[in-house]
């Protein structure tokens, strides 16, 4: 018996890259196969739509809010009916009936067919300054600052255009610093720059008007020279003025006057002050102490309708009225003029 030796086990082929390593259990399952056991998929749960929970009706409107929103439904409405235009006739009318109304009011406003209303603080200032003497004394008080120069002018113009129609004799004085300023620039509006003796500015407020109606000159930064050869007294009181017109924009300088000046003599007191100044002077005029107190627009106005002269409110009363026919063509061609589509 001759005894042969046993073959030697073949070697196993290298497993190629990207496969696993054959196992044990894999040779015992398959033999030469190679299988790779992977586990089962995990069960997939169906997912269903999450309708919204009802709301109770008795939530307070906060939870309910988190809860749930349901939009209202939107509320419906009747459709809107445009009316129909109305005829061209009926358009021409209402215009005409308009203008005519518009163009009544234009003439018979401010009380009278283009005649500003004369209260009888204006009649009563007209003629106080109409009965003065030939060469009176008249002393100016320009108690407002530049920022109510454009009111007060209104008021300055008219009398002082009155003041060189009858020649009077004028002299300045003020309790405020720019008083001079504002009162030469009223008189050159009106031709009276240098022909008037300026006292100037004196502080002192109701000090100062004491001493004023005691020797009104004796403040004055002149020589008695200076004084005497433009006519007036060095050493008199107020009385040497024939009319006193204060142009006032503050209560209290007005007040001062009545009480330091008009109290202590009888010479005659106007003031034409501002709109926001006037309604507190009006018991000074009912009791008598302030002769005639103008104020405002219509004022102005009505004094240069008395003296027949135009100026700045006459201007601006112009300036108002084609404001108002411009405001008035617009109207009428609005409604004379059809809008969108006719269909006649």
């Amino acid at each position: 018996v001759i005894v042969l030796p046993a073959p030697a086990p073949e070697a196993a082929p290298e497993p190629e890259l990207g496969e696993p390593p054959e196992t044990e259990e894999g040779k015992k399952a398959g033999g030469e196969s190679s299988l790779i056991v992977l586990p089962p998929p995990e069960p997939v749960t169906p997912t269903l739509p999450i309708e919204p929970l009802p709301v109770p009706e008795d939530l307070p409107h906060s939870r309910r809010s988190e809860r749930s929103f349901v939009p209202p439904p939107p509320p419906t409405s009747a459709p809107v009916t445009p009316l129909p235009p109305a005829p061209p006739l009926a358009r021409w009318i209402i215009a005409a009936g308009l203008l005519v109304a518009i163009i009544i009011g234009l003439q018979l406003q401010d009380g009278g067919v283009g005649i500003a209303p004369r209260r009888p603080s204006v009649t009563a200032a007209f003629q106080t300054i109409e009965t003065l003497p030939p060469d009176a004394g008249v002393l100016l008080a320009w108690d407002y600052e530049p920022t109510t120069q454009g009111e007060m002018q209104l008021l300055a113009q008219p009398i002082l255009d009155h003041l060189l129609l009858k020649q009077a004799h004028i002299a300045n004085v003020s309790l405020r610093p720019t008083g001079p300023a504002v009162a030469r620039t009223a008189l050159a509006a009106v031709g009276l720059e240098g022909l008037t003796f300026d006292i100037g500015f004196i502080p002192g407020e109701a000090s100062a008007l004491r001493a004023l109606s005691i020797a009104p000159f004796a403040l004055a930064p002149y020589p008695e020279t200076q004084i005497e050869a433009q006519g007036w007294q060095v050493r008199g009181d107020i009385t040497q003025f024939n009319l006193i017109i204060e142009f006032s924009a503050e209560t209290a300088t007005t007040r001062a006057w009545v009480e330091q000046v008009v109290a202590r003599g009888q010479t005659p007191l106007i003031v034409a002050a501002s709109g926001a100044v006037a309604p507190t002077l009006r018991p000074y005029e009912q009791s008598a102490q302030i002769t005639a107190l103008l104020s405002g627009y219509t004022d102005a106005l009505a004094y240069e309708q008395w003296l027949g002269e135009s100026g700045p409110a006459s201007a601006q009363r112009l300036a108002q009225t084609l404001a108002r026919l411009l405001f008035l063509v617009i109207i009428v061609f609005s409604l004379i003029r059809p809008t969108g589509s006719r269909h006649e």
